[in-house]
């Protein structure tokens, strides 16, 4: 299942449970927060931006964590998969039989380099160049299909960051108009608490963007690794079909 259906898929129960904390007014929830500066009572306190900025982290978090199981040197280049090509293609170069074992070694294989390599000796009757094509092409695909993991990662944290400083925003909105109401004046205690709690969200979504960030580097870093070896890999089994040089 592709990450945006996921969170098709998460975002309505999400949104199902966070109902009836949006049914609590942000009067109420500062109320409850004023009596007693607490961890829990800047939560409480910061409102609806806040609980659905807990929900997002949630999300954040399951698919970073699911990310980080999926993206493994399995997934993208089996351990032994070179050796055994290497082992039947060597013996007695690239014969019928030989690309016959080959293929059924990488047909049922869903790595990407067994992809690759599936794509690429199912056209070795045309020859090394139509091979490195098919090869590539799988290459291409594979890539961008992977690199959009780690690219969901980056694009949670700058969301996380905007949503922090969202409910930001309507904590100051919320002084300003509690400002507006009393002409009179304002208890500075309570418009300096009203400000100060609502930039816990703030806080909070940085909290979110920085491992995401980081978790996005170390996943992309470690793709990159593993496509050079596959790249690797490709080159080196579909040499056996280069043309020597004259």
């Amino acid at each position: 299942m592709s990450i945006t259906r996921r969170i098709s898929a998460y975002l309505p129960v999400g949104l199902l449970l966070a109902i009836p904390t949006l049914s609590i007014t942000a009067a109420e929830a500062a109320a409850a927060a004023h009596s007693k500066v607490t961890l829990f009572g800047m939560i409480v306190g910061a409102g609806p931006p806040e609980y659905l900025l807990i929900l997002y982290s949630v999300i954040c978090f399951a698919v970073a964590g699911q990310n980080f199981m999926l993206i493994k040197k399995e997934a993208i280049i089996p351990d032994g998969l070179n050796e055994d090509l290497h082992n039947v293609l060597s013996k007695d170069g690239p014969t019928e039989e030989a690309i016959e074992n080959a293929r059924a070694m990488v047909d049922n294989d869903p790595s990407m380099t067994g992809k690759a390599l599936s794509a690429a000796l199912s056209l070795h009757d045309l020859g090394y160049d139509a091979m490195r094509d098919a090869a590539d092409d799988v290459t291409t695909t594979e890539t961008l299909r992977w690199m959009q993991k780690p690219g969901w990662l980056s694009v949670f944290a700058n969301m996380a960051t905007l949503l922090g400083l969202f409910g930001t925003v309507w904590g100051i909105i919320e002084a300003f108009m509690d400002m507006a109401a009393n002409p009179a004046g304002v208890d500075i205690v309570k418009l300096s608490s009203t400000i100060g709690i609502s930039l816990i969200t703030t806080a909070n979504g940085m909290i979110i963007a920085i491992p995401m960030l980081g978790f996005a580097f170390a996943q992309r870093s470690k793709l990159s690794t593993l496509f050079r070896q596959s790249n690797d890999t490709q080159k080196e089994i579909l040499n056996y079909f280069r043309a020597p040089a004259k």
